[in-house]
């Protein structure tokens, strides 16, 4: 009588999973990095805006005191149309 094969097993593929997860690993701290970023970007956003807010009180409130600076000559103040009679 003739002997039958034994068929072979195929082995299981670790390696590949483990690249996996240590790419995933990575995009995720990649992703937390950017999102601290963008929170240290708005704090400090939010100071600035805030310190605008409290110095431009300040500069309001001594724009009523003073008149305007520019002379009539200055370049930046509109000028009015000459009418020629």
């Amino acid at each position: 009588m003739k002997k039958k094969k034994k068929k072979k097993k195929k082995k299981k593929k670790k390696k590949k999973k483990k690249k996996k997860k240590k790419k995933k690993r990575e995009r995720s701290k990649q992703k937390q990095q950017i999102l601290r970023r963008r929170s240290k970007k708005k704090k400090k956003k939010k100071e600035k805006e805030e310190e605008e807010e409290e110095e431009g009180k300040d500069e309001e409130a001594v724009r009523h005191r003073r008149p305007c600076p520019l002379p009539a000559s200055h370049p930046a103040l509109p000028k009015r149309p000459v009418q020629f009679y």
